[in-house]
């Protein structure tokens, strides 16, 4: 066995060759990829936050509807 594991490994290191791969031609051709993803589950909000005003008003105009992301300063209401 140990003859035979060292001959093998002889052929593999020492083997002289020069005989390359075949080459394969295919034809390229300009299409379209699609790929469809689906799922199902709950999503919850990164963060939520209550917004509660220092003076009595009334609310005129609202920027933002639900779901939008909001960044810090962005104005949400007149």
């Amino acid at each position: 066995m140990l003859g035979g594991g060292s001959f093998a490994l002889y052929r593999f290191l020492f083997s002289s060759s020069d005989e390359l791969g075949e080459i394969y031609f295919s034809e390229a051709y300009i299409g379209s990829i699609q790929q469809r993803a689906s799922g199902s589950g709950t999503a919850k909000a990164k963060e939520t936050a209550a917004i509660t005003l220092t003076a009595g008003g009334t609310v005129s105009e609202v920027f933002v509807t639900a779901g939008d992301i909001v960044t810090e300063g962005q104005p949400l209401y007149t």
